[in-house]
């Protein structure tokens, strides 16, 4: 119910994430900066209905090491 809350603080930690590994290249994401990308992904498959973008998040999760199989 809370999604748009959801979006905006799954979102600026995301843009938090991806900043800071801009500026350094030995920055790497965890189980954490994945399980934000498999939410923001959820949020656009089963509520946004955006496939492209929820597919594009649900790789990231997993790049990011949160391989589950929900996600896969």
């Amino acid at each position: 119910r809370e999604y748009l809350k959801a979006q905006e603080v799954y979102t600026r930690g995301i843009d938090l994430y991806q900043t800071e590994n801009e500026r350094d290249a030995g920055f790497t994401g965890d189980y954490n900066t994945g399980l934000l990308y498999a939410d923001m992904g959820d949020i656009e498959y089963f509520i946004s209905g955006d496939m492209d973008a929820a597919l594009k998040n649900y790789e990231m999760a997993l790049k990011n090491k949160n391989d589950t199989a929900s996600i896969n």
